[in-house]
């Protein structure tokens, strides 16, 4: 099995992409396994039907919900994996959390909300992100960047100490937010 770094993945996506249709690629994050990247024909065989053959009512559920891994969100009724959109909600939260991992503790909090988690994945929206933490901006701009050249989308990033975030509390805009549909990648 191939094993690439977060990192390297990112930089070079289309390669392990052709690596996975030979095999699976191990993703390592932080010194460990974070995700596996399977050829479509080897997801097929290992889930026993076509992605697109399972719809929940729900999509991600009520509220926020952790991103899970493959085999947790498959037997999870909150999240319809098996769907087109929701599969392409999953590898963004995903991709975006392994990235957000790499401060570690530095961020308290983040999310993905708005329209990607409504379901309008494929309208050309940005990713809508909330970081909430104290960590180095432009070191977090780097790696935003990084993410947008790998998911090809804009992501509006919303960057807060814990500090602001607490104080905006009773700001309609955070509490639509609050109140609304979310992804939660780092909770606090």
């Amino acid at each position: 099995m191939d094993r690439v770094s977060i990192l390297e993945f990112q930089r070079n996506v289309s390669h392990w992409l052709r690596k996975a249709t030979e095999g699976p690629v191990e993703i390592i994050g932080q010194g460990k396994p974070s995700a596996y990247l399977l050829s479509e024909q080897m997801f097929r065989q290992l889930w026993g039907r076509r992605p697109d053959s399972r719809r929940s009512e729900d999509g991600l559920g009520e509220g926020q919900s952790r991103t899970p891994s493959l085999p947790q969100a498959a037997n999870d009724p909150r999240h319809d994996l098996a769907g087109v959109l929701s599969g392409e909600r999953l590898a963004i939260a995903h991709l975006v959390t392994l990235e957000l991992e790499l401060f570690g503790s530095s961020i308290s909090q983040a999310f993905i909300f708005g329209s990607i988690v409504e379901g309008n994945v494929w309208t050309g929206p940005g990713v809508d992100l909330v970081v909430i933490g104290e960590f180095d901006v432009f070191d977090l701009c780097e790696a935003i960047a990084r993410l947008e050249l790998a998911l090809g989308r804009e992501i509006n990033l919303n960057i807060y100490t814990p500090t602001e975030w607490d104080a905006l509390s009773d700001h309609s805009f955070v509490i639509n937010i609050l109140n609304g549909r979310r992804i939660m990648l780092i909770e606090p």
